[in-house]
């Protein structure tokens, strides 16, 4: 009798203790996100850079425009939301694209950025610069990197662009 009695003892602690750590792994949250940061927080006054750009349709034949549309040198840009005035910072990376370009930390252009929370939407530009102006919802936020989409029309179609952004 007194051996059954501390069998079952033994499977209920090992129960209980199953059931506290599968409580305590699903209450957990994947986010790294500090406690009260907002977006606007997380992507002020980091140097990020395009790490990934897909598009939809295909154009020229390609959907990965990362690899198989922007030059080298557009890859290594710098991308700054500033906090000050809300400046957007557009930083030459490591290489230039024409002989001659500034080198590594030079600003290619700046512009403003914003983000609306209401929508989602982080607005940047380059001013005076038709080509560079960019209304992207952002699909996922962390301290590292984020993930947003775009649409473009090019020749009359409209594509669909998914950014990766890196530190």
């Amino acid at each position: 009798m007194i051996v059954g009695y501390k069998i079952d003892i033994m499977k209920l602690s090992m129960n209980t203790v199953a059931w506290v750590s599968c409580i305590c792994l699903l209450s957990c949250s994947k986010s790294d996100k500090p406690a009260g940061q907002s977006v606007r927080e997380q992507i002020q006054n980091k140097d990020w850079k395009v790490s990934a750009l897909t598009i939809t349709p295909a154009y020229n034949g390609s959907t990965d425009y990362y690899h198989n549309t922007m030059l080298p040198c557009e890859r290594d840009n710098i991308y700054k939301f500033a906090i000050s005035f809300s400046a957007f910072i557009l930083d030459v990376g490591v290489q230039g694209c024409n002989i001659g370009d500034p080198i590594s930390g030079t600003q290619e252009g700046i512009g403003t950025w914003n983000y609306d929370e209401s929508q989602n939407l982080l607005h940047f530009d380059v001013a005076g610069s038709a080509s560079f102006n960019y209304n992207m919802t952002l699909d996922e936020v962390e301290d590292d990197h984020f993930k947003g989409t775009t649409t473009e029309i090019i020749s009359g179609i409209t594509y669909t662009k998914k950014w990766e952004f890196h530190l």
